[in-house]
Order: structure tokens, then C-alpha cells, then sequence
């Protein structure tokens, strides 16, 4: 009953057709960057409803900097700490509720509200914005070097732990 479209788009700044020969093909985007990475850059750059510009370079932009350096880097860094420092086992949940726990409730209201107004780029922006805090959270805490003195295993445990379950909820959230 309901039918979604995007506003127009342009190429660059001008306006994309088959004469110019600047046509978009995104079968041939999918299969240069793939799929998730061509729809995560729409979902993202170009709101519903509104006119967009794309531009290889955006769409590469996208790709290095909030999908392989935010997303896939703080994946990466945090996956690799309950081998490093754990025997590969994730420690228990502490006390009380967590600086990231409480962000991720005011993340899940603000996509879940950005998704019902069909707005996914908002959702993502809000999810971005916690995936930023995750990665200053890590910044802030260095379990690297919590990890160099036996008394800070507890705060270690527990940065990591706040870690993972950010990752289970970005991880959940995007799908």
C-alpha cells in the first residue's frame, strides 16, 4: 500500500543521464565494493525522499572511513582482546550499569525512532555516533596497557566486557 522512492539524483554536482554517459550502474558499484557497502552508502548519504548527489569519491570515503576504519577497526580490536588477554574467555558481567550500556538505550531510541520516520540515514548517523564512543571509550581506557599490571585485570575485564556487548548491540542494530 505504501510505496518508497528517492528524490532525484545527480553525478558530481550534475545531472546523470545516458547522453552525458555518467550513469550510475550499481549492479557494477555491488560488484566493485559490494553489495552491504553500496547500501550502507545510500542508506546513508542520500535521505529518503530528498535529492542526492553521488560521487565515487563519497562512496569510497564512506567505505574507508565509517566501514573498514570505525566499524571494522573497533571490531577488530575488540574481538582480538579475549584471546590476547582471556584464554580466549569473555569475562563475566560486573556491577551495575555501564557509561556504554546507558548510551547504547538512548542509541536503540533514536534509530528505532529515525527508522519509523523512514529515515534510515538518521538511524545510522545515531548508531555512528555511538560506534564513536565506543572507540573513544577504548581510547580513554587503553586496555593494552591495563593489561601490563595485575591489579587492573578487574578494570580490564570490564572494559572488555563493555566492549563485547557493544559490539553484540551495533552488531544487532545493523542487521
Amino acid at each position: 500500500r505504501t510505496i518508497f522512492a528517492h528524490g532525484w539524483w545527480t553525478i558530481d554536482g550534475r545531472k546523470m543521464s545516458k547522453s552525458l554517459g555518467n550513469v550510475v550502474a550499481p549492479g557494477e558499484l555491488a560488484e566493485k565494493y559490494g553489495r552491504d557497502v553500496v547500501r550502507y552508502f545510500l542508506m546513508r548519504e542520500v535521505p529518503f525522499g530528498l535529492d542526492g548527489d553521488f560521487s565515487r569519491k563519497a562512496l569510497v570515503g564512506r567505505f574507508n572511513n565509517d566501514l573498514a576504519n570505525d566499524l571494522g577497526n573497533l571490531f577488530s580490536r575488540i574481538l582480538a582482546m579475549p584471546r590476547k588477554y582471556f584464554d580466549a574467555v569473555v569475562p563475566e558481567k560486573g556491577e551495575g550499569t555501564s557509561p556504554l550500556e546507558e548510551k547504547s538505550t538512548g542509541t536503540w531510541s533514536a534509530v528505532s525512532e529515525a527508522v519509523d520516520r523512514t529515515a534510515p540515514h538518521h538511524a545510522l548517523s545515531a548508531l555512528w555516533e555511538f560506534i564513536g564512543a565506543v572507540n573513544k571509550f577504548l581510547d580513554d581506557e587503553k586496555p593494552w596497557i591495563l593489561a601490563r599490571e595485575e591489579e587492573q585485570r578487574g578494570r580490564l575485564a570490564s572494559c572488555l566486557r563493555e566492549g563485547l556487548e557493544a559490539l553484540r548491540f551495533t552488531a544487532l542494530v545493523l542487521s
